[in-house]
């Protein structure tokens, strides 16, 4: 059990009302000071009017510019930064020159803080340059897209552009044009030439951007490249744009492949959160510079910036390889697990009692889910008596038979043997009522008169399920039932406590992750499905396990278990940027979040236009079954109106169950959108906005789509030709403009039609814990100025509202005799499930919060080793380095071993000590007997630099400094690797110092740092141990993909790399062992190794 103290466990009560009479001060007290002081926002937003009007200004005065003309104003803004900070960025560059060729710690030290100084003069001088240039560069934004996409940006886009320059979140509804605005400040900030990013949530929506957006930037003279995940085609990762390049698919028009390093390079680059993190994790496993592919994380604006930076904190970056060996019986444990039998119920009794002879004793038993209709489970009373020993009481809703196990005879709810009789109390025990049942009881009488009755034992089930907390854990029977399967002993005993996280992992796999939900099996593999965004995310696994333990329960093949190489978290890798941004259309429920994590402030942009999209009252069934019927119901009035429909669901599973339900009821004319059909996403979304179109959507549909009404003409004119057999890439442009303005005519009268109907509508078929991911689903509708509606369809089996009384609530509705197919609407219903979310929200962050203080840890050390790494790359002086690691070993060996009196002194041992270092020959034995201490070391020291120096004439200078570099490169990722597991290991069992009133993060911060200085020590022994008796083997070095992977528990994503490490291959120390008869079979392996003289050399 985790005594963990983390985030206050998130309250739940019996009833919604409970929720609703709470009181959120903060909110509030806001609220009160907007009325005395002004809305902030409302004054930062009038702030820009002097800039908006001076860029409106230049308008007139762009327009007449010729297209190189314009394009010469980037080559002139250019030079402005350069004059200006040109000579800070001279100092910058001489300190980072001496720096990097200092060898001395303290020197470094103080260096780097002169340096840190200096650069953030550079970016306060740049900062002031591009402030003057602003107005200017973003009316030249302005006229390149009004020539090339037909857009102009209004003043709210440059309000929001202003915004995300200054480093803040820009919220800014739907519709809106985010995509547009990002153009502004990505081109402002290119100018200074460290790289400008854009970060999106998935593949197609950095790939379309680049390619809407591209012409813009290339009029301007600026390049932008795009990298996507290389996991279903490695030719596919990276590219820039080039609308010159002839591209044989039209999903990669104008994209030129190219070396992932050329894409970085450009000076505007798009990408995916996880693929920015990976490469700069795999920046930092290479071991050659020109492998870097990464410059420095200068800006970015991270696009649907909640789901980055919130929904996907708790989801660390993981690159992994495979462990050595495996060892699960992972297909073994799926089937035993999935024998097991789930339980709704407790008993309170003792697990053994005994009754006198003539008595009775009553058991209480506890139904757990409080859901009519839910409960199952099986008690099983073992007793002494010879006639009954077993008596089995399946419990399945109101229903309660108890049956002889021996004989199958039903007995009805009384069993008699010898001495037992089971009856039942006189209440209806079984039955749970609607609403929730109370607790029944359970009346089992010794009817012998003299021989007492032994309950040997109670088994209620095998295991119970925590939805809540979504955890599942084994009864006692549980654990007595595997331990049978298993044909072993106590697992909780050791020699059988490998067993439990396999077995834990094999339990969650079974009952918590559903396939088609959680994850969907597409050619022979289990591709996980992100739980916000319902998108498939090839390449990545689970890991600790899990992945292997479902794909056990699936049946497909099983991969070998990954052990994690790298690893970093989205809140520390995106505040390494010098300068953030973000935008959305949902950041104001999470502002304290931004930042208090981030810094990040949000502004809210102002519409264009009015918004007057209707959001109705939410409609709350008894039960999931009716409100999927009144959902049906809603989509035939609604499609036969003419109106488009967007049905949003939490589930593949959902989606399809939908769809199954439409095809019953003769609604044909629907589109499913989920992970299945990512690849038809761009079509689907073209057409979603056409009169009476359905699209029913998983979570995808909320982020970073785009429904116009009447459709998008230039989708429209693309399937009309790919119907005709037309090569889109090939394609004549007079055929292309002509289709393509029959498509604008046809959009056009459609989206007139929908108009008049009402708009889009919008349905929620359940409510999600975060109110920002509902907002995102009701803001399909009502973009700019076009009229919608949304509503949302809840039952009281829902999860959130399990979570927060639905039950009771579903009592109130039967006692009232309220019929399942009549729904509660009111406006309080709505505002008591938003408070239940405000609650799970805060409870959320806490938890985020809470991660990320252990986080932080890992953070600083990992910060040290990649400086470390980063140093052993570019300096030229690691022999000063290595020689003072041999002598501080030299020193602790002598030191070891002349301890005390001289005659004391362990000299034989010395000399088997030293070998282990230096290459000492039978021939060279010491002759130590009359020397000092001080001596000795000297001797030892000088034998040191003498061999060095030997071993660099036989090698050859250029290649005993590769040499040193691999062995340095070598030791530091091995060990930092084997100290990364020891931290996982350490987190997993540190909340149990809470037992002895200790702070859990305060003992894992101390623990944390004498591992690290252990470490630090470690990688000096190695290098010490192997320098003198490596060699250098002669092979192409190459970068390998290292393929990521999500990891559960606290979402975390891994991955997997090559088994033979290049590092391995190009610094194997070579063995040389020295005279067997000098050496004790226990002894220290001479060559280095670190493994005892019998397991190595010895063997040779």
């Amino acid at each position: 059990m985790d005594l963990d103290t983390g985030p206050t466990p998130v309250p739940t009560s019996g009833s919604l009302a409970f929720v609703c009479t709470l009181c959120y001060n903060r909110p509030m007290l806001k609220e009160l000071l907007g009325k005395i002081v002004g809305d902030a926002n409302e004054r930062e937003i009038d702030r820009m009017a002097p800039l908006i009007k001076e860029i409106n200004d230049l308008e007139a005065q762009y327009q007449p510019l010729t297209d190189e003309q314009l394009q010469a104003l980037t080559a002139g803004f250019r030079a402005e930064v350069r004059e200006a900070t040109a000579d800070l960025a001279a100092d910058v560059a001489d300190l980072q020159a001496r720096l990097t060729a200092e060898p001395d710690a303290d020197d470094r030290r103080a260096l780097g803080l002169e340096l840190e100084t200096a650069r953030k003069r550079l970016r306060d001088a740049e900062e002031e340059v591009l402030s003057e240039i602003l107005p200017r560069a973003f009316a030249a934004v302005r006229e390149a897209a009004r020539r090339t996409l037909g857009e102009r940006h209004f003043d709210e886009q440059l309000k929001g552009g202003i915004v995300l320059h200054r480093g803040k979140i820009a919220e800014m509804r739907t519709g809106e044009g985010k995509t547009l605005v990002a153009t502004l400040p990505l081109y402002l900030n290119s100018l200074l030439g460290h790289g400008a990013h854009l970060v999106t949530p998935n593949d197609y929506l950095s790939k379309f951007g680049v390619q809407w957006m591209g012409p813009v930037y290339h009029l301007l003279g600026v390049s932008v490249g795009v990298i996507q995940s290389a996991a279903e085609n490695p030719m596919l990762g990276s590219f820039v744009y080039d609308p010159a390049y002839p591209a044989t698919d039209d999903r990669y028009q104008h994209l030129r492949p190219v070396q992932r390093r050329e894409a970085y390079l450009a000076d505007i680059t798009y990408g995916t959160n996880n693929e920015f993190g990976f490469d700069y994790l795999r920046d930092n496993m290479v071991w050659d510079l020109n492998q870097c592919v990464q410059r420095e994380l200068f800006y970015a604006i991270v696009d649907e910036v909640d789901n980055i930076l919130i929904d996907e904190a708790r989801t660390p970056l993981i690159i992994s390889g495979p462990a050595e060996e495996s060892g699960h019986e992972y297909s073994r444990l799926a089937s035993i697990v999935q024998s097991l039998k789930q339980t709704h119920f407790s008993v309170e009794a003792p697990h053994a009692f005994e009754i006198a002879p003539g008595k009775s004793s009553e058991i209480r038993i506890e139904f757990a889910p409080k859901i009519p209709g839910k409960v199952s489970g099986t008690l099983v009373i073992h007793s002494n008596d010879r006639r009954l020993s077993h008596i089995e009481i399946p419990l399945r809703g109101g229903d309660a038979r108890s049956k002889d196990r021996n004989t199958g005879h039903e007995a009805g709810l009384v069993a008699t043997g010898a001495c037992i009789r089971v009856d039942k109390s006189p209440i209806d025990w079984g039955v749970v009522r609607p609403g929730g049942s109370e607790s029944v009881y359970l009346r089992i009488d010794n009817v012998s008169e003299t021989e007492p009755l032994r309950i040997t034992s109670l088994e209620t089930g095998d295991y119970v399920v925590d939805e809540k907390a979504r955890q599942v854990t084994l009864t006692e029977g549980g654990i007595e039932h595997v331990q049978r399967l298993l044909n072993v002993g106590d697992l909780y005993q050791d020699g059988q406590t490998h067993w439990l996280a396999d077995l834990e992992n094999a339990l969650r796999a079974n009952v918590l992750y559903q396939r088609d939900r959680d994850y969907v099996i597409k050619d022979g593999q289990v591709i996980i499905v992100d739980e916000f965004t319902g998108r498939l995310m090839y390449g990545r696994r689970y890991s600790e396990g899990l992945h292997e333990a479902i794909e056990a329960k699936e049946r497909v093949d099983v991969k070998q278990a990954s052990l994690t190489l790298a690893t970093i978290s989205f809140q520390n890798y995106f505040r390494m940027y010098s300068k953030l941004a973000g935008m959305t259309g949902t950041a104001a429920t999470e502002a304290e979040e931004f930042q208090r994590i981030y810094s990040l402030d949000v502004t809210t942009i102002p519409t264009h236009r009015p918004m007057i999209r209707q959001d109705m009252p939410d409609q709350v069934y008894k039960t999931e079954k009716a409100k999927f019927r009144a959902v049906v119901q809603e989509i035939r009035e609604l499609s036969d109106s003419g109106r488009p429909i967007l049905v949003g669901t939490t589930s593949v599973e959902t989606s399809e169950m939908l769809a199954g339900l439409l095809d019953r009821e003769g609604i044909k004319r629907y589109q499913v959108l989920n992970a299945k059909q990512h690849e038809k996403e761009a079509i689907v979304v073209a057409q979603a906005g056409r009169s009476g179109a359905v699209t029913i959507a998983t979570n995808m549909a909320g982020r970073g789509v785009d429904i116009l009404l009447g459709g998008k003409p230039d989708g429209l004119a693309r399937e009309t030709l790919r119907k005709q057999g037309v090569d889109l890439t090939q394609v004549d442009p007079e055929v292309w403009q002509r289709e393509l303005e029959k498509a604008r005519v046809a959009c056009a009268e459609d989206k007139e039609r929908v108009v008049a109907a009402g708009g889009l509508h919008v349905i929620g078929t359940e409510r999600h814990e975060a109110r920002r991911i509902d907002n995102q689903l009701r803001g399909r509708a009502g973009r700019q100025g076009d009229p919608g509606s949304s509503r949302f369809f809840v039952s009281l089996e829902d999860d959130l509202m399990k979570r927060f009384g639905g039950a009771t609530v579903a009592g109130l509705m039967d006692r009232l005799g309220v019929d399942e197919s009549i729904p509660i609407e009111h406006s309080l219903i709505s505002s008591s499930i938003a408070n239940a979310q405000v609650k799970v929200e805060g409870y959320n962050f806490d938890l985020r919060k809470h991660l990320l203080d252990y986080d932080d840890v890992v953070n600083e050390q990992r910060r040290i080793i990649y400086e470390q790494r980063r140093l052993v790359l570019t300096s030229d002086r690691l022999k000063d380095t290595i020689l003072e690691m041999v002598e501080g070993e030299l020193r602790a060996v002598v030191a070891a071993h002349t301890a005390g009196d001289p005659s004391e002194w362990n000299l034989p041992g010395l000399l088997q000590a030293a070998r282990t270092i230096l290459p000492i020959a039978e021939k060279d034995r010491p002759q130590w007997q009359d020397l000092s201490s001080a001596e000795i070391e000297a001797q030892l020291l000088e034998a040191a630099a003498s061999y060095y120096e030997q071993k660099e004439q036989q090698q050859g200078e250029a290649t005993m400094r590769q040499l040193e570099r691999l062995l340095m490169l070598n030791s530091i990722d091995r060990l930092w690797v084997r100290h990364l597991t020891a931290l996982d290991e350490l987190r997993e069992g540190i909340g149990l110092r809470a037992i002895a009133q200790r702070n859990p993060l305060v003992e894992y911060k101390r623990e944390a740092f004498d591992m690290f200085e252990e470490l630090k020590a470690a990688i000096s022994s190695e290098v010490a141990h192997r320098v003198y008796f490596a060699s250098l083997v002669r092979q192409p070095v190459r970068r390998e993909a290292a393929q990521p992977a999500r990891r559960p528990g606290q979402n975390a994503r891994s991955g997997a790399v090559p088994t033979r490490s290049p590092l391995a291959a190009a610094a194997a120390p070579a063995r040389k062992p020295a005279a067997a008869a000098t050496v004790g079979r226990n002894d220290p392996c001479p060559c280095g190794s670190g493994k005892k003289y019998k397991n190595c050399c010895m063997r040779h």
